[in-house]
């Protein structure tokens, strides 16, 4: 069974690689580099320490019965096989938790168990029959299947083809509370009696289920292939306390005004961040200095690469379309032009990026586009399927611009005696409808003032276009209020505006 459960990986070959002879006193060595170095590794090791008591204080609900009931032999067989059946029960639940949020939930899910279990067996034990708090051996069996099913996939998901063994070895070494807290626990017991050790083992994981929740610099869902050199392989396999974002923007500079500082928060704690093009822009502003052969598309696939670099992001691809001009221009009729394009292929184009990445957060447009420009509105299209389509359906954020928000700068920028502000939230946009979305639309605001010079950065790496000019133009202070402010929408969420960032706040 296992032979066969490994031949259904289809794990790629690795490739052979020049290094030295391992050994025990290279690994020993390397032991606090790979730590400081790792943050992925860092937090798998916190959370399974802090895991470790609860976890190994579950034999104790046998010895807890003991003090309790009149045991048999039969009676302890029972908790065993009953502990088995919730093993075997909850490991297709565990796997379907996987699929669907990756192995932080299933880690979450074990910690929450455990701190239920230990409490409920306290209150059974001193009221149910036995019968019923056997019960509590069926939990016990989830949250044996869990640990195993949740640090075992996670530590193979931050290791690196070639240092798997190393990785685990260092992982067992590191997680020092599964052979000191047995003995710990014992100690305790025989001193305190069951109730504080068992009440502090539920405690104990309930921060580690804060730990858990709270590592967003250190955790991602996809098993993804290492990046080239030795310094990278930390941001190159991560387990599923990371995200990885993926971004569908109509147009290269779409993402620098838009998105910005919503990416590079993101980069900053850890997190995978993807931005993939719809268009190429070709339509875009042409270039007044184009060296000879070189092609405005050519030019703006060099600027998001700049803007990546300066943003954080760790992927840019490409959806293959044209830009299709503004409502009305004849470039809308185009053969390659996106607005024009089958939904389902351009979504099935994206899925292929969302599925490879195996992406946890999907961000597009609302449903207008934010102002009506045909490819913008193609993108709500082409993400609210792709979502549908996805092998595993990642959340989806929706970028728009906040018409109250721009009405109060109005407001304000004409109280200050500025009369053409050169905007009008409720005069009708590209397509007849007024800017953005209603603020009590609203799910998300993120404050991008902090990256601002990154943003900023971002929009003077695509310095080829007109709009950018005028953009770069403004004074710091007016930039900023401009700017400064990020707005999503993301459907199934309670009404109000929460003012955070989706990633490390939802």
């Amino acid at each position: 069974m296992a032979s066969w459960g490994f031949w259904l990986l289809h794990e790629p070959r690795s490739t052979p690689t020049d290094r030295p002879r391992s050994s025990v006193l290279r690994a020993v060595r390397q032991a606090p580099r790979m730590l400081a170095a790792d943050p992925n590794l860092r937090a798998l090791v916190g959370v399974a320490n802090l895991a470790a008591l609860g976890f190994t204080s579950i034999p104790l609900l046998t010895a807890l019965a003991h003090g309790r009931y009149e045991l048999t032999a039969t009676a302890v067989g029972t908790f065993v096989l009953v502990q088995i059946a919730g093993t075997l029960l909850f490991s297709p639940v565990w796997n379907r938790v996987i699929r669907a949020g990756g192995y932080r939930l299933v880690l979450g899910a074990e910690l929450v168990l455990l701190a239920t279990v230990f409490p409920l067996a306290l209150v059974l034990s001193a009221t149910a029959p036995l019968t019923v708090y056997a019960g509590v051996f069926l939990l016990s069996g989830a949250v044996m299947s869990a640990h195993k099913i949740g640090l075992e996939g996670a530590l193979v998901q931050i290791s690196p083809d070639g240092e798997r063994a190393l990785y685990a070895g260092l992982f067992g070494a590191a997680n020092l509370g599964a052979a000191v807290l047995p003995l710990m626990a014992g100690g305790a017991v025989a001193w305190l009696g069951f109730t504080p050790v068992l009440v502090a083992a539920a405690v104990v994981a309930l921060v580690a289920w804060c730990r858990c929740g709270r590592c967003r610099a250190a955790t991602g869902t996809a098993r993804r292939e290492p990046r080239a050199g030795p310094d990278d392989r930390s941001a190159a396999l991560v387990w599923s306390l990371v995200s990885t974002i993926v971004l569908l923007h109509a147009h290269p500079d779409d993402e620098a005004s838009q998105t910005a500082g919503t990416m590079r928060l993101a980069a900053d704690a850890g997190h995978r961040v993807v931005c993939v093009y719809a268009t190429d822009g070709d339509h875009g502003t042409v270039p007044a200095d184009l060296a000879e052969g070189e092609t405005v598309v050519a030019r703006r696939r060099v600027e998001a690469a700049a803007s990546a670099e300066v943003l954080g992001t760790a992927r840019v691809a490409w959806l293959g379309y044209a830009d299709s001009g503004m409502t009305g221009w004849e470039q809308n009729e185009g053969e390659r032009a996106f607005a024009r394009a089958s939904t389902e292929e351009a979504a099935a184009r994206l899925v292929a990026v969302l599925d490879e990445e195996d992406a946890d957060v999907v961000v597009g447009y609302d449903w207008h586009g934010g102002y009506g420009h045909p490819d913008h509105v193609k993108v709500h299209d082409v993400v609210r399927r792709a979502v549908e389509l996805a092998a595993r359906r990642p959340r989806w954020l929706q970028a728009t611009m906040n018409r109250d928000h721009i009405r109060r700068l109005v407001v304000a920028a004409r109280e200050a005696g500025l009369e053409d502000v050169g905007i009008d939230p409720d005069a009708p946009a590209d397509d007849g409808n007024p800017f953005g979305t209603p603020e009590d639309e609203l799910h998300w605001h993120v404050d991008a003032r902090p990256v601002l010079a990154a943003k900023r950065a971002a929009l003077a790496a695509h310095a080829s276009q007109e709009d950018v000019g005028w953009m770069l133009g403004m004074p710091q202070e007016q930039f900023a209020m401009a700017f400064g402010d990020e707005w999503f929408i993301e459907e199934g969420r309670p009404a109000g505006v929460v003012d955070g960032h989706p990633l490390l706040d939802g």
